[in-house]
This record gives structure tokens, sequence and C-alpha cells, in this order.
């Protein structure tokens, strides 16, 4: 359960400090385009970590 809360104020923290930043830089998104951005950024870097694990496990056991 924890790691779904971080999970999640992850996402929140860095889709305001991205929204933020674009906003001082005079380049305003949409707020729901970055949170968007920094969910699918987050799983997919799960998922990539995880499939490399998957494969050093592998090569590990033989």
């Amino acid at each position: 359960m924890l790691i779904i809360i971080r999970f999640w104020l992850f996402v929140i923290v860095m889709t305001v400090l991205t929204f933020m930043v674009l906003k001082v830089l005079g380049r305003e998104r949409a707020l729901l385009k970055i949170f968007l951005f920094w969910i699918a950024a987050t799983l997919l870097s799960v998922a990539l970590l995880y499939g490399v694990s998957l494969l050093v496990a592998e090569r590990g056991a033989a």
C-alpha cells in the first residue's frame, strides 16, 4: 500500500514541478497532459526495470 501512495505522490509532485517550470519558461501546457506524461513515464520505467531484472535473474540461474 505504501508503494502506491509513493507512486501517486511522486506523480503529483513531478506534475506540479513540471507545470511551474514550463510556466516560468513561458511554455505552458495543459496540466492533464503533464499528469498523464508522468504516469506513463513512471509506469514504463518500472516495467522496463522489471523486465531487465527478469533477464538478469534468468541468466544468473543458468
